[in-house]
């Protein structure tokens, strides 16, 4: 008896895990907003963390590129701004949600961060 309790009780516990890691990582990203923080600095707001643009006469500045599948509207928010290129982007820490876009920007821009950066996925 207490063993098929157990089994329905660890079944439902990873039911629920299950059902977490899809809500939390979902495919489709949320819809974001773009904010103007200053003259020519602005924030994207939406899932996850945030990504800062900072607008420059050479091109443009991102701080955290947040995840990969962030990467079309984080390119069409700053193309909102300007016709500049996406120059630079500074990643704050490794984790995914800074930093899962790094390798879509890699062929047109700089990324900037830790030397230990390279170490996590």
């Amino acid at each position: 008896m207490k063993t098929g309790l157990a089994v329905r009780l660890a079944a439902i516990l990873f039911s629920a895990g299950v059902w977490i890691a899809q809500a939390q990582n979902p495919q489709t990203p949320p819809p974001s907003r773009l904010e103007k923080i200053k003259d020519d600095l602005y924030v994207i707001l939406g899932e996850g963390g945030n990504t800062t643009v900072f607008l420059t006469e050479e091109g443009v500045i991102l701080v955290d590129d947040k995840f990969e599948r962030n990467y079309d509207d984080i390119v069409a928010k700053v193309k909102s701004l300007t016709d500049k290129p996406i120059r630079y982007v500074i990643d704050t820490h490794a984790h995914g949600d800074h930093t899962g876009g790094n390798q879509k920007f890699l062929s047109s821009a700089q990324i900037i961060g830790h030397t230990n950066l390279h170490r996590h996925p």
